[in-house]
């Protein structure tokens, strides 16, 4: 015969449960977070890629990238010494085609 439970032990198992259930999504999210920060380090580090604002090495067009390293279609064309142009936080700009000189 299996115990009759209180609806105030009722109500605390749910409130468990559902604490369960947030540390589980934190925890998935956070390995997606994970993720994509190393992504995005990688192509941070990526030769060419510049921050808004960065002086540019080389002169030539430049291809904005999003927070996932794709190229938005946005491009610049920044002569070497000046700096890239602003871009919303987390893009990047990244030297698609150097002009010959």
């Amino acid at each position: 015969m299996v115990p009759r439970l209180s609806k105030h032990t009722v109500q605390l198992l749910l409130d468990r449960a559902t604490e369960a259930e947030t540390m589980a999504a934190s925890a998935c999210l956070a390995t997606h977070f994970r993720a994509l920060a190393t992504r995005r380090a990688a192509v941070s580090d990526a030769p060419g890629v510049k921050q808004p604002g960065d002086l540019a090495s080389l002169s030539g067009r430049y291809d904005e990238l999003n927070i996932f390293g794709s190229k938005t279609g946005a491009t610049a064309h920044v002569e070497q010494g000046a700096p890239v142009p602003a871009a919303p936080r987390g893009f990047t700009w990244q030297l698609a085609r150097a002009r010959s000189e």
